[in-house]
């Protein structure tokens, strides 16, 4: 009985740490997804300025965000912060051939709407780019 118990125990505890292997990465990936736009204001605080003014008008966004537009590309969304954040602006560029659309992300400044930053799908919205210089 002895015997029966030390080999079930030692069972159990290579099949947990076999387990952990695969759970601990999952969980932890999974918590990036969670905690997305807190990740993204750690991994790009010049994309988060506070906002001590009032913010401008949606048209005014619009226009700063079709000065950066490339050809093909349109606007399909617009997102306002509650408290601090930039203006974040989605714009989907021509597809190539039968590929699907791609988004990318222009962060405006949400007294002024300068540019802050852009980002191509492929880089993710918490990637790291560089500033937009309004091109």
């Amino acid at each position: 009985m002895i015997r029966l118990r030390r080999a079930w125990f030692q069972l159990h505890k290579w099949i947990g740490l076999i387990l952990a292997i695969l759970i601990i990465p999952l969980s932890l990936s999974g918590s990036a997804l969670v905690w997305r736009g807190w990740l993204d204001a750690q991994v790009n605080p010049h994309r988060y300025p506070v906002v001590s003014s009032p913010l401008a008008t949606p048209g005014t966004y619009a226009e700063a965000a079709n000065s950066l537009l490339k050809p093909g590309d349109r606007i399909v969304s617009m997102a306002f912060p509650d408290k601090a954040g930039s203006v974040q602006v989605t714009i989907t560029k021509a597809p190539l051939g039968d590929s699907r659309p791609q988004r990318a992300w222009i962060w405006l400044d949400p007294t002024s709407a300068e540019p802050l930053d852009r980002a191509n799908m492929n880089e993710g919205s918490s990637a790291s780019s560089t500033p937009c210089t309004g091109t």
